[in-house]
């Protein structure tokens, strides 16, 4: 890999400042929703590592700052709701000048407090929006070469090929798989799966399914853009979608207990996360999901990276492929970064968090057998209810049993029969 430099000048690495310093400053996290650092079910109370938060969602109490209880933003960005791809896209370009403008304006606040604090980003992208004056503050980010090699679905697909199990794929530009839908070549006997190679949140990636009806060809391809290159794999029958978190040093790879992800209904997007469900896979199949996402590990530790990554990953029937096939490395914390914490202190081990500082800023690390110890014990949930004007609350009936009352994060109003009412989103941790 060719050395960031660029990064280098204007962030903190290793042999500039050390874990043991780390510890003694006010440490800030930034990113989309306080959740992602909770520490309790109920949400209230964040990782022990953390003095302060800056996010898109949050209560604004415990040291937590949050575009939408300062500015009372309304904007629905809730998993488990419908949002379409299109609209996600539309938030980033319309919202990104004001997420910006908060970020900087609430870290500069922080930094004229405490000159010596310092941030930790959720994304590795996310420090990227901060000015010039904060980078020197950021800390645990990696070399953006790297990350965007891993981020970009081609050139992650084409740079582990041979080196991690992946599905048999091909590069094809649009105007190629356009020409053949409207031939009717396309999907030639078989389902395949096309991908953008910068999707994000599973925008981007569309399935092609043999005797699809006229209107739902069109209406996919009418996704496909002539002039971009894409990722074409066959579908492979498989038998669940699990996660997981791996987390590289100079000198160890670990892997967290891996996770099944639930997929909302309507939306196609991540509901939820079940660590315990990954237990009933067959044993074959766990073991396979292991030993593959340790060899991404490897990968990543190979190319300069460090600190946590989240690798996405199908198992297969066993059938045709191996039983277990990685689909995505994420350069970044997963989601389910909370559940992992909570699972962590539960163990009576250090937070992903405290191990990533570790991982970034020490010269060898000891880690593996504490993450060796967390249990496959958990659940995380995203859901969404109603506070209606009169103080009730209207809660889908499939989401009664779960924690209802964690961050109070609006993501809409709206006025329906003279009568205003307020929807919130909420994160339930059950163990």
């Amino acid at each position: 890999m060719i050395p960031g430099d660029y990064v280098k000048k204007r962030i903190l690495r290793f042999g500039e400042i050390s874990a043991d310093e780390i510890r003694k400053r006010t440490t800030c996290f930034i990113g989309c929703h306080e959740t992602l650092i909770a520490a309790s079910e109920d949400g209230h109370r964040t990782d022990p590592f953390f003095q302060r938060s800056i996010t898109y969602y949050g209560s604004g109490k415990n040291g937590n700052v949050s575009l939408n209880v300062s500015r009372r933003h309304q904007q629905s960005f809730d998993p488990a709701d419908n949002t379409t791809g299109e609209e996600v896209y539309k938030y980033s370009d319309t919202h990104g000048d004001m997420i910006k403008e908060f970020f900087n304006g609430e870290m500069d606040k922080l930094l004229q407090e405490d000159p010596d604090a310092l941030f930790m980003t959720w994304s590795q992208e996310h420090w990227i929006l901060f000015s010039e004056k904060f980078h020197q503050h950021v800390i645990c980010a990696n070399d953006p070469d790297i990350v965007s090699l891993f981020q970009n679905k081609k050139n992650f697909k084409e740079y582990t090929k041979g080196k991690i199990p992946v599905a048999d794929f091909e590069i094809m530009n649009g105007k190629e798989i356009l020409y053949h839908i409207k031939q009717r070549t396309f999907p030639h006997e078989r389902e395949v799966v096309v991908q953008n190679p910068t999707g994000i949140l599973g925008v981007g990636t569309t399935f092609f399914r043999k005797n699809m009806s006229p209107d739902r060809l069109a209406q996919l391809s009418s996704q496909i853009d002539e002039q971009e290159l894409y990722v074409v794999s066959e579908f492979v029958p498989n038998i669940g979608s699990p996660s997981t978190c791996v987390m590289v040093s100079n000198n160890e790879t670990a892997i967290y207990p891996p996770w099944m992800m639930a997929i909302g209904e309507n939306s196609g997007s991540t509901a939820g996360s079940d660590l315990g469900a990954f237990t009933a896979l067959p044993e074959s199949a766990q073991q396979a999901v292991k030993k593959a996402a340790l060899k991404a590990a490897k990968v990543l530790q190979e190319s300069g990276y460090r600190g946590t990554a989240n690798i996405d990953l199908i198992a297969t029937t066993g059938e045709r492929h191996p039983e277990a096939l990685i689909t995505e490395i994420n350069a970044r914390d997963p989601e389910t970064i909370a559940l992992l914490t909570l699972a962590s202190i539960r163990a009576g081990v250090r937070s992903p968090h405290e191990l990533k500082v570790e991982a970034h800023y020490a010269e060898r690390t000891n880690f593996v057998d504490e993450i060796n110890q967390i249990p496959p014990v958990g659940r995380k949930i995203y859901g969404s209810y109603t506070r209606n004007a009169d103080g009730t609350v209207t809660v889908p009936s499939e989401h009664r049993h779960r924690n209802l009352e964690g961050l109070d994060q609006t993501v809409s109003e709206d006025d329906i029969a003279g009568t205003t009412r307020q929807q919130y989103s909420y994160t339930g941790f059950i163990f």
